[in-house]
């Protein structure tokens, strides 16, 4: 289980350590039994992994910004910080997806 997965997991639980104790379970069982066919689709659809790296950037942000109340008090508009982080990562995948150039893995061997 990566560490990814740990701070995502205590990020959605919010403290509460049931939801942490299920959460850490279900993230361990769904390493164990559907890697495989995680790392198929990650293959076949690689926005997955674009999806994924928002999910942790949004809950990271969040749990910066709540565990903190100095810049809790200093970010305005019932703490929005996290959604604009959010807005401009999405930003930053479609622009990627759209600019950047495939591998030729012919050149690589």
């Amino acid at each position: 289980m990566s560490l990814d997965n740990v701070l995502a997991v205590a990020g959605a639980s919010h403290g509460n350590m049931v939801t942490l104790g299920i959460g850490l379970v279900f993230s361990i069982i769904l390493m164990a039994f559907a890697s495989n066919l995680i790392a198929k689709s990650l293959n076949k659809y690689p926005i997955i992994q674009w999806v994924g790296l928002l999910v942790i950037l949004f809950v990271a942000i969040e749990m910066l910004i709540k565990g903190t109340p100095d810049i809790e008090n200093s970010v305005h508009i019932d703490n929005l910080f996290p959604f604009f982080v959010f807005l401009i990562s999405l930003l930053f995948i479609f622009v990627h997806q759209r600019y950047a150039t495939p591998v030729n893995e012919a050149r690589i061997k």
